[in-house]
Protein backbone atom coordinates (compact mmCIF):
# COMPACT_ATOMS: atom_id res chain seq x y z
CA UNK A 1 0.00 0.00 0.00
CA UNK A 2 1.04 3.61 -0.30
CA UNK A 3 0.71 6.60 1.96
CA UNK A 4 -2.78 8.04 1.77
CA UNK A 5 -3.86 11.42 2.97
CA UNK A 6 -7.25 12.24 4.43
CA UNK A 7 -8.74 15.21 6.22
CA UNK A 8 -9.64 14.62 9.88
CA UNK A 9 -10.33 18.16 11.12
CA UNK A 10 -10.11 21.57 9.58
CA UNK A 11 -6.55 21.82 8.25
CA UNK A 12 -5.43 18.53 9.80
CA UNK A 13 -3.93 16.04 7.38
CA UNK A 14 -2.98 12.54 8.39
CA UNK A 15 -1.49 9.48 6.79
CA UNK A 16 -1.16 6.02 8.36
CA UNK A 17 0.76 3.16 6.79
CA UNK A 18 -0.25 -0.50 6.73
CA UNK A 19 2.66 -2.94 6.45
CA UNK A 20 3.21 -5.13 3.42
CA UNK A 21 6.01 -7.59 2.72
CA UNK A 22 7.74 -10.67 4.13
CA UNK A 23 8.55 -9.37 7.65
CA UNK A 24 6.70 -10.53 10.77
CA UNK A 25 6.82 -7.11 12.42
CA UNK A 26 3.67 -5.08 12.86
CA UNK A 27 2.64 -1.58 13.80
CA UNK A 28 2.01 1.84 12.35
CA UNK A 29 3.90 4.91 11.31
CA UNK A 30 1.54 7.87 11.11
CA UNK A 31 2.19 11.27 9.55
CA UNK A 32 0.02 14.29 10.34
CA UNK A 33 0.00 18.07 10.21
CA UNK A 34 -2.05 20.36 12.42
CA UNK A 35 -1.74 23.30 9.99
CA UNK A 36 -0.99 23.35 6.25
CA UNK A 37 2.52 24.82 6.49
CA UNK A 38 3.32 23.44 9.94
CA UNK A 39 5.69 20.63 10.89
CA UNK A 40 4.79 17.02 10.20
CA UNK A 41 4.23 14.90 13.29
CA UNK A 42 5.59 11.37 12.87
CA UNK A 43 3.97 8.88 15.26
CA UNK A 44 5.88 5.56 15.31
CA UNK A 45 4.50 2.42 16.95
CA UNK A 46 6.30 -0.76 15.82
CA UNK A 47 6.10 -4.19 17.42
CA UNK A 48 7.94 -7.52 17.11
CA UNK A 49 11.06 -6.01 15.55
CA UNK A 50 13.09 -8.79 17.22
CA UNK A 51 16.19 -6.54 17.41
CA UNK A 52 16.84 -6.98 13.68
CA UNK A 53 15.54 -3.65 12.34
CA UNK A 54 17.76 -0.64 11.75
CA UNK A 55 16.99 2.32 9.52
CA UNK A 56 13.58 3.39 8.27
CA UNK A 57 12.95 5.80 5.46
CA UNK A 58 10.44 7.16 3.00
CA UNK A 59 11.42 5.91 -0.48
CA UNK A 60 10.80 7.57 -3.85
CA UNK A 61 8.09 5.37 -5.35
CA UNK A 62 4.97 3.68 -3.99
CA UNK A 63 4.77 -0.08 -3.76
CA UNK A 64 3.49 -2.16 -6.61
CA UNK A 65 2.07 -5.14 -4.66
CA UNK A 66 1.64 -7.15 -7.87
CA UNK A 67 5.36 -7.17 -8.65
CA UNK A 68 7.66 -10.10 -7.80
CA UNK A 69 9.78 -8.04 -5.38
CA UNK A 70 7.67 -5.03 -4.33
CA UNK A 71 10.23 -3.83 -1.75
CA UNK A 72 13.24 -3.94 -4.09
CA UNK A 73 15.16 -0.78 -4.96
CA UNK A 74 14.28 -1.42 -8.60
CA UNK A 75 10.60 -0.99 -7.70
CA UNK A 76 10.65 1.73 -5.04
CA UNK A 77 14.05 3.34 -5.75
CA UNK A 78 16.15 4.95 -3.05
CA UNK A 79 15.43 7.27 -0.14
CA UNK A 80 13.20 10.24 -0.90
CA UNK A 81 15.72 13.06 -1.42
CA UNK A 82 14.11 15.72 -3.65
CA UNK A 83 16.64 18.39 -2.66
CA UNK A 84 19.59 16.11 -3.57
CA UNK A 85 21.16 16.34 -0.11
CA UNK A 86 24.72 14.94 -0.14
CA UNK A 87 24.44 12.08 2.37
CA UNK A 88 28.21 12.12 2.97
CA UNK A 89 27.56 15.45 4.74
CA UNK A 90 25.05 13.89 7.17
CA UNK A 91 26.11 13.28 10.78
CA UNK A 92 25.50 9.85 12.38
CA UNK A 93 21.82 8.91 12.91
CA UNK A 94 20.01 10.90 15.58
CA UNK A 95 22.83 13.42 16.10
CA UNK A 96 22.16 16.26 13.65
CA UNK A 97 19.25 18.53 12.88
CA UNK A 98 16.49 17.47 10.46
CA UNK A 99 17.91 19.63 7.66
CA UNK A 100 21.17 17.62 7.69
CA UNK A 101 19.60 14.45 6.25
CA UNK A 102 17.63 13.35 3.20
CA UNK A 103 14.02 14.46 3.48
CA UNK A 104 12.79 10.85 3.80
CA UNK A 105 15.51 9.67 6.21
CA UNK A 106 13.48 9.25 9.42
CA UNK A 107 16.11 7.16 11.23
CA UNK A 108 18.88 9.57 10.24
CA UNK A 109 16.98 12.50 11.70
CA UNK A 110 15.75 10.81 14.87
CA UNK A 111 17.77 7.60 15.42
CA UNK A 112 17.63 3.99 14.27
CA UNK A 113 15.58 1.02 15.46
CA UNK A 114 18.72 -0.94 16.41
CA UNK A 115 18.27 -3.37 19.34
CA UNK A 116 14.55 -2.64 19.58
CA UNK A 117 11.75 -5.18 19.89
CA UNK A 118 8.85 -2.79 20.45
CA UNK A 119 9.33 0.89 19.66
CA UNK A 120 7.13 3.93 20.18
CA UNK A 121 8.06 7.55 19.55
CA UNK A 122 6.62 10.84 18.33
CA UNK A 123 8.76 13.24 16.29
CA UNK A 124 8.22 16.69 14.79
CA UNK A 125 9.80 17.29 11.38
CA UNK A 126 9.46 20.79 9.88
CA UNK A 127 11.09 19.65 6.60
CA UNK A 128 8.90 16.62 5.78
CA UNK A 129 6.03 17.82 3.61
CA UNK A 130 2.62 16.21 3.14
CA UNK A 131 1.54 18.55 0.34
CA UNK A 132 3.09 20.11 -2.74
CA UNK A 133 5.95 18.92 -4.97
CA UNK A 134 8.01 17.50 -2.08
CA UNK A 135 5.14 15.59 -0.47
CA UNK A 136 5.76 12.15 1.03
CA UNK A 137 2.15 11.16 0.28
CA UNK A 138 1.93 8.36 -2.28
CA UNK A 139 5.46 7.07 -1.65
CA UNK A 140 6.59 4.01 0.31
CA UNK A 141 8.04 3.54 3.79
CA UNK A 142 10.75 0.93 4.27
CA UNK A 143 12.31 -0.61 7.40
CA UNK A 144 15.77 -2.00 6.75
CA UNK A 145 17.46 -5.05 8.27
CA UNK A 146 20.34 -4.16 10.63
CA UNK A 147 22.63 -6.89 9.29
CA UNK A 148 23.40 -4.87 6.17
CA UNK A 149 24.62 -1.37 5.47
CA UNK A 150 21.60 0.93 5.24
CA UNK A 151 22.48 1.87 1.68
CA UNK A 152 22.40 -1.80 0.61
CA UNK A 153 19.93 -3.19 3.10
CA UNK A 154 17.27 -5.85 2.79
CA UNK A 155 13.78 -4.53 3.25
CA UNK A 156 11.90 -6.27 6.04
CA UNK A 157 8.57 -4.73 5.13
CA UNK A 158 7.32 -1.65 3.44
CA UNK A 159 4.12 0.21 2.76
Amino acid sequence: MFLEVSEFFLEVLSSVCTWFGPGVSDGQVGFSRAVPQGPTTINVSLMSLNSIASGYHVHVLPLNPGSAEPCSNANIQGHFNPLAWNVSQSPPPGVGTVDQYEMGDISGKFGTLNDQNNFEAVYMDPDMSMTGPYSIVGRSLVVHNCNYNILRSIKLFCT
